[in-house]
């Protein structure tokens, strides 16, 4: 019916409940407020409004529970609008008040996380109410840097790992992960949810027990992901074959300011092993995706096998604005859905259950981030404990970060990546 009709068929005096489905996201911060409807993405923003601003306010308190009574004067045509959109987009709705005395009961969408992380932040026994409500369950990945071996020199080397998973030495450093320690740390983690392994170097083929390793790691039901640079594969591409296995892929970076005559042969070379491969094109220009473009045109069958990853350089930061930087229309267009939306409220997704291993045994949950312990004289269950007590990065969220904080979208937007921590800021977007 419409909405003018339903109010001049009400008696005077009446007061009308206007109300917000559950599914429906509404965010204020100071003069800023979006409305959000995770079902079908409708989205509302006003500005400097401060009627409506109010008016959503009001609807998203704790104390409302999205249902808020409206006396007939209040109807005025800016109001009716909202309320016409609310309809249209089945984000809410108003109804005559039959009985003043009963409000009706909806159901205001609250975050709900598992028992652990809330004692985290109220109770000082955090230990033992861990282990209680079972720290296996936050571990996913475990990444592995097998060595610091490497004589390649690339001009990544010392910074392409802080912003994607990728090899990394350090000069004046001869180490390696004993493969005992890796061995005892896949046991110890027998009864966790580790769910996938990658496998990194330096150059993993100067790792000392690399067979004997990829024997182990192919009894399990592990899902293996091997970091090969491309100048690594042109002194192995014969030990390839060592790589091959079940549950298994190789996953290929390629920079072009490393690119070298006989790349695509030596790729070309993968395919004929019958390996599942990835190729990782660091990208740091426009004019990289035209390379990118002649190189498909050679191997055309690749096409569903390339990641491109942006690359911040110190100097490209026109070029991340274009590619990496978020808009209003990019956010809402991804559609979060409600639990995505709480879940950025209480950890941060990107690296949440992932813990990497560098080759001296030194444990992190990021790698931007300081050391949170150590394989050799840790527990990998104290270590993330640790993390979740006083760590950076699982709970590293926007609503504690400026300028995000203040922002009505940052619980819509992807959680704090590397690419944050690397150009020291959080708002890689084009709205504040």
């Amino acid at each position: 019916m419409n909405l003018l009709k339903i109010f001049e068929q009400s008696s005077v005096g009446k007061k009308f409940w206007l109300f917000i489905h559950p599914y429906v996201y509404i965010s204020v911060k100071k003069k800023h407020a979006i409305l959000y409807n995770a079902l079908n993405g409708f989205f509302l923003e006003y500005r400097d409004d401060p009627c409506m601003l109010d008016l959503l306010k009001r609807l998203n308190s704790d104390k409302s529970l999205y249902v808020i009574g409206v006396k007939p004067d209040a109807l005025t045509p800016k109001l009716l609008d909202f309320v016409g959109k609310l309809r249209n987009s089945f984000s809410g709705d108003i109804m005559e008040a039959r009985d003043e005395d009963k409000k009706p009961i909806n159901f205001k969408p609250i975050p709900s996380i598992q028992k652990s992380l809330e004692d985290l932040t109220t109770t000082e026994k955090k230990s033992k109410q861990l282990a209680k409500d079972n720290i296996q369950e936050y571990l996913n990945i475990l990444s592995l840097f097998l060595t610091s071996k490497c004589n390649q020199n690339c001009k990544l080397c010392s910074h392409a790992f802080k912003q994607c998973m990728h090899c990394y030495s350090k000069k004046g450093t001869v180490s390696e992960l004993p493969l005992k320690s890796i061995e005892k740390l896949l046991n110890d983690t027998r009864s966790s949810n580790l769910s996938k392994l990658n496998i990194l170097g330096g150059n993993i083929f100067n790792y000392s027990r690399l067979i004997e390793l990829v024997r182990m790691l192919n009894d399990n039901n592990l899902k293996k992901e091997y970091f090969v640079h491309i100048k690594h594969l042109a002194d192995h591409c014969s030990e390839l074959e060592l790589l091959s296995g079940g549950n298994c892929r190789v996953n290929v970076l390629i920079h072009f300011s490393e690119w070298f005559q006989g790349t695509t042969e030596t790729i070309q070379k993968l395919q004929k092993i019958g390996l599942e491969i990835n190729l990782h094109f660091l990208v740091e220009e426009e004019a990289n995706l035209e390379e990118i473009e002649i190189f498909l045109n050679k191997v055309p069958e690749l096409s569903e096998h390339i990641h491109l990853v942006p690359f911040y350089n110190g100097k490209n930061i026109d070029f991340f604005k274009e590619v990496v930087f978020l808009t209003q229309e990019s956010i809402a267009g991804a559609q979060p859905s409600m639990k995505e939306i709480f879940s950025r409220q209480t950890i941060n997704s990107m690296c949440f259950k992932h813990l990497f291993v560098r080759w001296d045994g030194a444990v992190f949950s990021n790698m931007n981030h300081k050391k949170i312990g150590d394989i050799h004289s840790n527990s990998i269950y104290m270590i993330m404990d640790k993390e979740l007590n006083k760590g950076h990065s699982w709970t590293k969220l926007r609503k504690n970060v400026t300028p995000c904080k203040s922002c009505p979208f940052h619980a819509l937007c992807p959680p704090i990546d590397n690419y944050e921590y690397v150009l020291k800021r959080y708002n890689l977007c084009h709205i504040m």
